[in-house]
This record gives structure tokens, sequence and C-alpha cells, in this order.
């Protein structure tokens, strides 16, 4: 079997009727007036249905990660598997999707003094969220989005509709905290153990992207709902202490 691990929500385009899909991206286009769509099963088909279709058909998209930044996905015990060019597109498409409806831009290329790093959670069952922090001086300014839903425009254009969409500047003990996680995570020095063995194919769960700039250089982790324990409880516990900075209520049982 060959794994996916793709972002979560290409469990709702597998389990939605094509022509379910279908309807509500023509629907979309139905209407004169812009249209608020509620975040549910349904709505990320309106802006992901595009990654799917041949390359030759894809409206034009802007990709908003460094190129090759997904070639390496990681499992849940933080074993890497090298994908394709054809997968490591999709994941482009879909990653930058998300990003874009978020408002989300492209963190390289970055200031070779710039520092900033952005976790975006896409989870099979609860609306996405993208945490990004930058630094200031000595601290960081945090930015947290949740989205709650979209608008659709005439033509189908996309924006997010938010639940949480706040900033804020981080106390310089909260900023230490942060830089203390990826160093525990081993953020910019570990090195990728290959996967051995056959694939694997995810049928839910969460795709976890932790990102990061830094002295010039850009670093990615694309990882299928981490472990708690060994290389992958760490990365987890640093992406859940930026959840944690944001203030965001998600419950033990929507961490996944």
């Amino acid at each position: 079997m060959r794994e996916t691990n793709l972002p979560a929500h290409l469990v709702f385009l597998l389990r939605g009727s094509f022509a379910a899909c279908l309807g509500l991206m023509l629907g979309a286009c139905a209407h004169d007036k812009p249209r608020l769509v509620a975040w549910s099963t349904g709505t990320p088909s309106l802006y992901l249905g595009n990654c799917y279709a041949p390359e030759e058909e894809q409206t034009p998209w802007t990709d908003l990660l460094p190129r090759q930044a997904l070639s390496l996905s990681f499992r849940p015990d933080f074993q890497a598997d090298k994908k394709g060019d054809d997968w490591d597109r999709l994941h482009h498409c879909l990653y930058s999707a998300e990003l874009g409806v978020m408002g989300e831009k492209r963190l390289w290329p970055a200031a070779s003094d710039a520092e900033s790093y952005r976790f975006t959670w896409l989870r099979s069952f609860h609306a996405p969220v993208v945490i990004r922090v930058e630094r200031s001086g000595p601290v960081f300014q945090l930015h947290a989005k949740q989205l709650d839903g979209v608008s659709v425009a005439p033509g189908g254009a996309v924006t997010g509709k938010f639940a949480v969409d706040h900033t804020r500047l981080l106390t310089p003990e909260e900023s230490s905290q942060v830089v203390l996680a990826l160093k525990a995570a081993n953020f910019w020095g570990l090195t990728p153990r290959h996967s051995q063995g056959d694939h694997v194919v995810y049928s839910d769960g969460a795709s976890w992207l932790l990102e990061g700039t830094r002295a010039g250089h850009y670093r990615a982790y694309n990882v299928h709902s981490p472990e708690s324990e060994g290389e992958a409880g760490a990365f987890r516990a640093a992406c859940l202490k930026l959840v944690q900075l944001a203030g965001l209520a998600i419950r033990e049982d929507e961490v996944y």
C-alpha cells in the first residue's frame, strides 16, 4: 500500500459523493452575491476540489510553500517517507488553498535576520487552525486563526470566515517557552529517520505542518497525527505549546 499522508480534508472528499461535491462547487458559482457557508464536512470541497483535478484542468493557484518543502512526509512515529512529484504537488496545492483562504502569505524567502514559525493544523473532524509567531526584538508576536466558515463570491472565489483571528505580543517568559519547545524538538538539527517496509494509508486523523525560518534558512515538517512519545512527542509538544499560547479552546479529545 502507498501512504497518502494527505492534509486531513481529503477525508471529506472521499466520504462525500462526487455529485454532492460537484453540487457544492457549482452552487458556489450560482449566486450573484457572496454567501456564507459554515465550516462543515462539505465546506472543504468548495476550495480544495481544484487540487484533485488533472493538472491541465486546474484553475491557477498560488503556491505558498517553497518548492520541495513537503517532499518528506512523516508518519505518527516520526519516520520519514520520500514522496513523488505528484504527491508533493498535491500537498502544496492543498496546504496553499487552506493558507490562502486564511489570509496567510509565504514564510520563505525571508530576510536573513528574520525568525518565524507557523503551525498549520488540519484535522479530519474539526476546523483548520493556523498559528504563526514572528520574532520582534527579544520576544515573539503571535497570530492565531481558526476557520469557522467561508464566504463564496460570484465565480467561486472563497475567503475565510473566522471563529478566532487575533494577534498579541508574547511576554519574554512565553517567548522563552517557544524557543525551549522548538529546541526540545530539535527543529533545526533533526536528521530524519527514513521508514522501512510497506507504506500505509491513513483514512482520517490530522496533518500537522510546522514551518520555520531563521538566519536565512527554512525547514518544514509535515507529520500525520504525531504520537506523544519520542521525537514525535517532542514535535507534538512544540506545536501544542503554540496552541496553548494562542489561547484556543480545544478540548483534549479534539487533539489528534
